[in-house]
C-alpha cells in the first residue's frame, strides 16, 4: 500500500484520500493473488464468510457478566485488573457491567455500588478512596466490638454411654 497506492496521486481532502484508497482496494489490492495465501483477499474473505454462522435473532448482551459473589477483598476482576467495590456488599451477589470506558458494578437491587474509569493496562489495582475508607472503618469496628455471646444454653451430653459401649465383653450383659 505504501508504494503501490499513494505515489503520484493528488488529494484534495481526507475524504478524497479515503475514496481513492477504497477504489484502489476494490480494483487492485483485494483482487490480486497474494503471494503467501496463494489466493486473493476477496476470495479468502468469501470462503471465510461462507463458513460463518448467521448472527443470532436477538442482540447479544455485551459487557455484562452474570452475578458474582463479591469476595472478602472487595475487588472484582475485569480482564487482569482489579476494581474496588463498596465493602458493605462483601459476600453478596453483584453484577459487573463493562464498556470501553467504564466499569460499573451494581448491587442485588440494581443500585450502582462502584463506578471506575476502565484501565486498559494489565495487572492494575484501581481503588476508590471511599471504598478504602469504608473497609478501614469496618475493620476498626470489628476489632473494637466484642463478639456476641451465644444466647442459648448447650446441654451437657451424658458420656457414660461411651463407657458402656467400650467396656469389656465379659462385663456386658445381653438382653
Amino acid at each position: 500500500m505504501k508504494t503501490a497506492s499513494f505515489p503520484a496521486r493528488g488529494f484534495s481532502s481526507p475524504k478524497d484520500v479515503q475514496a481513492q484508497l477504497d477504489d484502489w482496494f476494490t480494483t487492485v489490492a483485494n483482487v490480486r493473488t497474494h503471494a503467501v495465501l496463494k489466493t486473493s483477499p476477496a476470495e479468502a474473505f468469501a470462503t471465510d464468510r461462507a463458513g460463518m454462522r448467521p448472527l443470532p435473532p436477538y442482540t447479544p448482551t455485551f459487557g455484562t457478566r452474570p452475578a458474582v459473589r463479591l469476595p472478602r477483598n472487595y475487588y472484582v476482576t475485569v480482564d487482569t485488573n482489579h476494581y474496588s467495590v463498596d465493602p458493605a456488599y462483601v459476600d453478596r451477589l453483584v453484577t459487573v457491567h463493562t464498556t470501553l470506558h467504564q466499569v460499573i458494578v451494581t448491587g442485588p437491587g440494581g443500585e450502582t455500588i462502584a463506578s471506575h474509569q476502565r484501565i486498559w493496562a494489565k495487572g492494575r489495582t484501581i481503588t476508590d478512596p471511599a471504598h478504602q475508607a469504608a473497609a478501614k472503618a469496618m475493620r476498626q469496628q470489628r476489632a473494637t466490638t466484642p463478639a456476641p455471646k451465644p444466647s442459648f444454653d448447650i446441654a451437657a451430653a451424658d458420656l457414660t454411654v461411651y463407657d458402656r459401649i467400650t467396656s469389656s465383653p465379659a462385663k456386658r450383659t445381653t438382653a
